[in-house]
């Protein structure tokens, strides 16, 4: 397994301190400590940190592994419409963290890949820069 990243022994400082020092520290403690949550009921308890910032936080957990998604929920909400969230749980174990991270990194990866086969192929079909690479 590979060795954790910087990022990943600081977060993992801050949660078994107590030390909250960062958004994303904030974020991983919420999700810990609060079983199926959401980006909803988050906003309602993390009130100085903006949606923009929140998703971002959630997003920098998944890529690490640290939070999954574990489902949907429907919320009834203040404006009185119903909206289905996505439901993180947190992940404790240190491989399934890194096997989560490589799954979502690799997914990553194809839908980049896909993209270009796509939007961008009259561009790669004439790039043979590739196979100079490979040697």
């Amino acid at each position: 397994m590979k060795n954790k990243s910087a990022k990943s022994l600081s977060l993992e400082q801050q949660i078994n301190s107590g030390t909250l020092q960062t958004n994303t520290a904030i974020v991983l403690d919420h999700v810990k400590n609060n079983r199926n949550c959401n980006v909803h009921s988050m906003r309602k308890e993390l009130k100085f940190m903006t949606h923009q910032t929140l998703t971002s936080r959630i997003s920098d957990l998944e890529d690490e592994g640290w939070i999954y998604a574990s489902g949907q929920i429907k919320v009834h909400c203040d404006d009185g419409k119903d909206r289905t969230y996505t439901t993180y749980r947190y992940e404790p174990n240190s491989s399934e963290r890194y096997k989560r991270s490589r799954q979502r990194a690799y997914d990553k990866y194809v839908r980049l890949r896909d993209r270009i086969l796509t939007d961008f192929y009259d561009f790669y079909k004439n790039d043979n820069t590739w196979i100079k690479h490979e040697n």
